[in-house]
């Protein structure tokens, strides 16, 4: 979390950054709204969430950047003359896209080392490329964000088992990244299975849509896959470590898997 706080421009928070962002982001949410007194809750709750991170992590962020521009990602939302609310907007996202979900995808890849000793001795020796493609393709099989919705610019033609389905400009599109990792046509064969460099189309990436693709695809992609690198070579190093108990997955409409409890040991 560290990591992406100093990519972000979180350096001057109070204490307690982690557990703000999931107060923002709760496992289980309600449905905000006006007409209720669940909705009323829900909404004064988040809105409560959001002022205490303003101003225990981004107010004191600004107040600092204004004084003296850094390399980081507000700094640059200040040069290109963003406001507060914007501003706020952008934090969250990153905050939570870059700290929550990286860490899912850190436990979900030590389990899959735990478990599979070959991989887990490939991982160890292998050089940074080949460890690199172990962890895309462990992303591939398990994305941590299993749906993406976007909204189209223009009409798509795509192939359906009817015939071709037009979708018109502006339609909101849910799509299913746990599936279309699995598109043989994209990955080739055996897509359940972990085969670290794979021969996939033209076109196509190593982690799938895991990432997102296109104008929106994570700009935070290479750094997810470095801190996940980095911790696991050194914990999977330690002298006679091993897996005490697995996690516990549960599936969040809004984060995607979650994983708990996952104890090691060492001699």
């Amino acid at each position: 979390m560290a990591v992406a706080a100093s990519v972000i421009g979180l350096t001057e928070s109070r204490p307690g950054l982690a557990r703000r962002l999931e107060r923002w982001n709760p496992q289980r949410m309600g449905r905000p709204g006006f007409t209720s007194l669940h909705g009323l809750y829900w909404m004064l709750r988040l809105m409560w969430s959001m002022g205490h991170i303003y101003v225990a992590d981004v107010r004191p962020a600004l107040r600092a950047r204004r004084r003296q521009r850094r390399d980081d990602l507000l700094s640059h939302l200040l040069d290109e003359g963003w406001g507060v609310h914007a501003i706020m907007a952008e934090v969250i996202t990153y905050g939570f896209a870059g700290m929550m979900t990286t860490r899912e995808f850190i436990n979900v890849a030590a389990w899959h080392m735990f478990t599979d000793d070959e991989l887990r001795r490939a991982y160890l020796v292998g050089t940074e490329a080949e460890r690199f493609a172990i962890l895309h393709e462990l992303l591939q099989l398990e994305p941590v964000l299993g749906n993406l919705k976007r909204r189209t610019t223009a009409s798509i033609e795509v192939p359906g088992p009817d015939g071709p389905v037009t979708i018109p400009v502006g339609q909101l599109v849910d799509i299913d990244v746990s599936a279309a990792n699995l598109d043989p046509a994209a990955v080739g064969e055996h897509p359940t299975l972990v085969c670290p460099g794979r021969q996939i189309e033209a076109g196509a990436s190593p982690m799938g849509l895991s990432f997102g693709a296109g104008p929106h695809r994570c700009p935070g992609a290479f750094i997810a896959i470095q801190e996940t690198d980095i911790f696991l070579r050194r914990l999977l190093a330690e002298p006679g470590i091993r897996m005490q108990s697995p996690p516990r997955i549960s599936i969040e409409e809004l984060s995607g898997y979650e994983a708990r409890g996952l104890v090691v040991a060492v001699r």
